[in-house]
């Protein structure tokens, strides 16, 4: 048994922070005594830290295999648990790709045992050539997320339908990484003032929104549920918007680049620091950033989904054509997400849900997982605000983002993993 006390533990009944006595036993939340004093021997003081549920992440690039130089299981561990995340979705563009059961069961036994529980994506397609649907039938009875090809697009509509149907029928997502490739390749930016300035290929809205529509479109013909990948125009939130209206389950994600940077930041950086912004889908304009975020807060997006992407320098300390696409942002989970609440006025509330409460439900775990509760995973997280910082990087093996200049207004002090403390 171990118990700790705070002055703020969230509670999700009142939507507060309020003083409360945690008791975890067998990797469980036994209790919360909400309105106690810390009285009971053997408790460990908090004092008045805020307390709540550890994050959910849907959209991890793990690396690993043979991408070590990236990033590897260990230190992918480690950056989750300075971040607070104590499950991560992992998708399945590593090298070699997750698009058979045998390699499926190579990834779960190289993560078995893990102080943070690392959940992988199938692939469609072999290889994610978009061509061969791998073994759905016996992939989808395997413990993964889903199915998905995140990192290139489902540009095989007749593929694409078909693996609609076979998730539905399993219950499991299908994570789609919504791209037109027709207007999109080669690009490296977002179309825009910026990108004829520096000479740099565009990528237009419509490289998202063509996409979008049309499997909106096949989601409401079968009455599937289906879930896109790292929004980035605001374009396609009226396509979502207008899809729910219709009755279509839409689930969605705000990256935290997507949700505090812009093309306008991008123009303010030196020629030598643009290839850290190459991210795709690209990073677009202001008004399309605080349109993402105003959807987090009204409940359009569904979910935060850091789509961590390390990278060597080698591969993005480069020109822009030929550096790597991908953020690193997994160590920083919680403080780039409080910027992101800030910055949307979303409350608490909002956050646990974005964060915890909703990515647990789509991978169908929200009765043991996303929640401060007994009977629950004790999975939470202890933080206290601070005065503007910089932002501490050296978990993950690499360290490529445009992050320079963002301050964190949130310290981890502890992450607690199924009941034992990993971090802190």
């Amino acid at each position: 048994m171990r118990r700790l006390y705070s002055k703020r533990v969230w509670n999700e009944r009142t939507g507060r922070f309020e003083p409360g006595l945690i008791e975890i036993r067998k990797g469980r939340i036994d209790s919360i005594d909400f309105g106690s004093k810390r009285s009971l021997a053997k408790t460990e003081d908090l004092g008045e830290s805020f307390v709540g549920p550890s994050a959910i992440d849907l959209h991890i690039h793990s690396r690993g295999f043979d991408e070590n130089h990236k990033e590897d299981f260990e230190s992918l561990e480690a950056a989750a648990q300075r971040g607070g995340v104590g499950l991560m979705a992992c998708m399945a563009n590593t090298q070699p790709r997750l698009d058979s059961p045998k390699r499926i069961l190579d990834f779960l036994r190289l993560t078995k045992n893990r102080s943070i529980r690392m959940l992988p994506f199938a692939a469609v397609t072999e290889k994610l050539e978009g061509k061969t649907p791998t073994a759905w039938k016996e992939l989808l009875k395997m413990p993964i997320a889903g199915l998905s090809d995140d990192g290139k697009p489902l540009w095989n509509e007749e593929i694409f339908v078909a693996a609609l149907k076979a998730t539905k029928a399993a219950g499991k997502l299908l994570s789609l990484h919504e791209e037109d490739l027709s207007c999109s390749e080669a690009s490296v930016i977002h179309l825009s003032e910026a990108s004829m300035r520096t000479g740099h290929k565009g990528s237009p809205e419509e490289a998202e929104t063509r996409m979008v529509e049309r499997d909106l479109a096949w989601a409401a013909r079968l009455r599937a549920p289906i879930h896109l990948c790292h929004l980035s125009s605001e374009k396609t939130l009226s396509l979502i918007r207008r899809y729910q209206k219709k009755g279509v389950k839409v689930s969605s994600e705000l990256t935290p680049h997507h949700a505090l940077l812009s093309v306008e930041d991008f123009r303010e950086r030196e020629p030598l620091e643009w290839s850290q912004f190459k991210v795709c889908p690209v990073i677009r304009e202001r008004s399309d950033r605080e349109a993402l975020c105003r959807a987090a807060r009204s409940g359009l997006i569904s979910v935060f989904a850091s789509d961590h992407a390390p990278h060597s320098r080698l591969e993005k300390d480069r020109p822009m054509e030929s550096a790597a696409h991908g953020i690193l942002s997994l160590e920083n989970h919680l403080p780039l997400y409080d910027l992101v609440r800030r910055r949307s006025k979303l409350s608490w509330g909002d956050y646990f849900r974005l964060s915890a409460q909703k990515p647990a439900d789509l991978l169908g775990l929200g009765q043991e997982w996303g929640h401060l509760k007994p009977g629950y995973w004790a999975n939470l997280i202890v933080f206290e605000e601070t005065k503007p910082q910089d932002l501490e990087w050296g978990r993950s093996k690499s360290s490529n983002g445009p992050w320079k200049g963002l301050k964190a207004q949130v310290r981890m002090l502890q992450h607690w993993s199924q009941g034992r403390q990993v971090y802190g």
